[in-house]
């Protein structure tokens, strides 16, 4: 599955530099890409797991390192899910799983334009407190785009 993200959010300027409070969408696929092993012949095989999801409220923290460079950490919850499939066991059900989600990440930005910000970061996240998904890690690249609209409401 490709991963997807969309957030829509406030920046609040300070002054050595913003607080940023999102709302975040996203579908994730590092989960889905780790290999479970089995220990020992007798213990049942693991689920599959795949379609990761997330939804969360975030907070940011930058701080400036200059007039356009800046580096940030924060941190999110919200609710997440995946579709888990027990291939080895037949008995166990299978289906869809929602829970509780979390995120800790940070990053580095360059602020192109006043309206057009480039992002390198790393999150760390899990979904739920079950032990057989662990939490993982992405690296996300992202293009901040703010106030996308403001020219549309000019007349």
């Amino acid at each position: 599955l490709p991963m997807g993200d969309a957030a829509i959010g406030v920046s609040i300027p300070r002054p050595a530099g913003a607080v940023r409070l999102e709302l975040e969408g996203r579908q994730r696929n590092s989960l889905s890409s780790q290999q479970v092993v089995r220990t020992s012949e007798l213990e049942a095989a693991p689920p599959t797991i795949d379609g990761e999801w997330t939804t969360m409220a975030n907070i940011w923290r930058d701080v400036a390192l200059g007039e356009h460079a800046a580096v940030y950490a924060g941190a999110g919850a919200g609710v997440g899910g995946y579709r888990e499939t027990h291939v080895a066991d037949a008995a166990a059900p299978s289906g869809r799983v929602t829970d509780l989600a979390w995120q800790v990440g940070g990053g580095a930005t360059y602020a192109v334009t006043d309206r057009v910000t480039l992002d390198a970061g790393y999150r760390y996240y899990g979904v739920g407190t079950d032990r057989q998904v662990e939490p993982a890690g992405e690296v996300v690249f992202a293009v901040r785009i703010m106030d996308p609209f403001r020219g549309w409401m000019r007349r």
